[in-house]
């Protein structure tokens, strides 16, 4: 994350928060799951369970991206915050 100044983190985090929290991409995710499980489900071979579970993976991989991207916006926040308040 370094290579982002803490405006930049904070901006990240607010719209990271943005789509964590859109229904569209939500509904999204969530059919991609399901997708995934059917299809790891009815897999007749391990390579056709494997790729279920890895895309699975991946999915779940994007979205703690965003929860992390989020999370390092409230820590860029506060602080900011902290630093204003110490130039006050």
């Amino acid at each position: 994350m370094s290579e982002f100044n803490r405006e930049q983190r904070r901006q990240r985090g607010l719209r990271a928060e943005v789509l964590l929290a859109d229904d569209l991409l939500q509904e999204a995710f969530n059919g991609v799951d399901a997708e995934c499980v059917a299809a790891w489900r009815a897999a007749e071979t391990p390579a056709q369970r494997e790729e279920a579970w890895a895309l699975l993976a991946a999915l779940a991989k994007v979205q703690q991206r965003l929860r992390s991207i989020m999370a390092d916006g409230t820590l860029a926040q506060a602080r900011l915050d902290r630093d204003n308040q110490q130039h006050r």
